[in-house]
């Protein structure tokens, strides 16, 4: 099971404007136990899916965004490993 953030209610509408971060005060729970790096679904309070991002539980941005519903990442978006 992945791990999911629900927001604050109301905390949506800067997500929803397509701002990336979401802040420490912004989460009302976390289901699942993400580390730092995890993917982590994000919801609304009331359970509706708003984006995919990456847990950072270290700092006061606690997941940055990668993936929103019209949106979907490409090969070109993510760095080179090679």
């Amino acid at each position: 099971m992945s791990a999911s953030i629900y927001l604050v209610k109301g905390r949506e509408k800067s997500l929803l404007r397509r701002h990336p971060w979401i802040f420490s005060k912004g989460i009302e729970r976390v289901q699942g136990n993400p580390i730092d790096g995890d993917t982590v679904e994000i919801y609304t309070n009331d359970g509706k899916w708003l984006a995919r991002g990456a847990r950072s539980g270290s700092s006061q941005i606690r997941a940055r965004v990668w993936e929103l519903p019209d949106q979907t990442p490409r090969a070109s978006h993510l760095p080179s490993l090679v």
